[in-house]
């Protein structure tokens, strides 16, 4: 009976640390630099200051340092949440396809050490004339 119970403990808790919830951020292009590297192609440097919430009631702010180059956006990200935790998250994104990218936690401090996640995310509104945009992901933590 005892080793049900365990087992029945251990399903759950596996269930509940991979539980998918979903997430909405908007951002702001803070800077934006760019130079043709020679090849008929540019190399886009960006920051963005981000703020977002997800469907578990988390809220963080946060920046991004992305390039992009030969139509691949990558770069990495730092948000702090309301209880002061932070997430390291990389991101990726091949912009020739279309709006749908992954983010993926690899690390943070509190509530985030030692724990990764992966997200799939789409931009849903970008305006560059503004500087400004949001995006919504699927995420699960690992």
């Amino acid at each position: 009976m005892k080793i049900i119970i365990l087992l029945l403990i251990t399903f759950f808790n596996l269930n509940v640390a991979l539980a998918d919830y979903k997430t909405t951020s908007v951002f702001k292009i803070t800077n934006l630099d760019s130079v043709n590297t020679g090849e008929n192609n540019r190399l886009v440097n960006t920051t963005l200051d981000i703020t977002g919430i997800t469907d578990t009631g988390i809220t963080t702010e946060g920046k991004c340092v992305l390039t992009i180059k030969n139509n691949i956006l990558e770069g990495n990200c730092e948000n702090t949440d309301q209880d002061g935790d932070i997430s390291y998250t990389s991101l990726y994104r091949d912009v020739a396809k279309g709006n749908t990218g992954k983010a993926t936690r690899i690390g943070g401090t509190g509530k985030y050490a030692n724990k990764n996640g992966t997200c799939v995310y789409e931009v849903i509104v970008r305006n560059l004339k503004l500087g400004i945009g949001s995006s919504e992901g699927t995420c699960t933590d690992l």
